[in-house]
């Protein structure tokens, strides 16, 4: 949203009203906003002549867009040779788990990131082969309004 101020004087006071704090400035014409939350700010403009407000309710999209391929080929190639996932939304990766089709644990780590190829799982364990077949991931990722979110999805290894 763009907000048009017009004053042919100098003599211009803005002052915008943030109670979460996640305005870049809270006196200029134009601000960033980087609410979390829900919320509503207020812009009051005056000069010696007139005054004007306006109320402005940001709402904060709740889904968490989160993609994770379902397959790839960690043949050395260069090409999808990792899993990783990725999003636009900013989060923190608490853990990546993979599990075979009877359920038992065959990759776990906590020092993966978001959106980094080289951080994501090869396809192995512990340097030792390459699995290749139908593996179930799950991951737990914290988002910057602290909310936890546990996201899980099936996955094909390619030799």
């Amino acid at each position: 949203m763009e907000l048009f101020i017009q004053n042919e004087d100098g003599n211009l006071l803005i002052q915008w009203t943030d109670l979460e704090n996640s305005l870049s400035c809270t006196a200029c014409p134009m601000t960033i906003a980087q609410p979390v939350f829900d919320t509503q700010y207020g812009v009051l403009v005056a000069n010696e002549f007139c005054t004007d407000s306006l109320t402005i309710f940001i709402e904060i999209e709740k889904n968490r867009r989160i993609y994770a391929p379902n397959v790839f080929s960690p043949n050395g190639d260069g090409i999808n040779d990792f899993f990783y996932l990725q999003t636009p939304d900013f989060g923190v990766l608490h853990y990546l788990n993979f599990f075979d089709r009877w359920g038992s644990l065959i990759y776990a780590t906590d020092k993966a990131m978001l959106n980094e190829a080289t951080n994501g799982w090869d396809g192995g364990w512990r340097g030792q082969q390459r699995y290749d077949g139908v593996f179930i991931w799950e991951a737990e990722i914290e988002f910057i309004d602290e909310t936890k979110s546990v996201f899980a999805g099936s996955v094909i290894v390619l030799k």
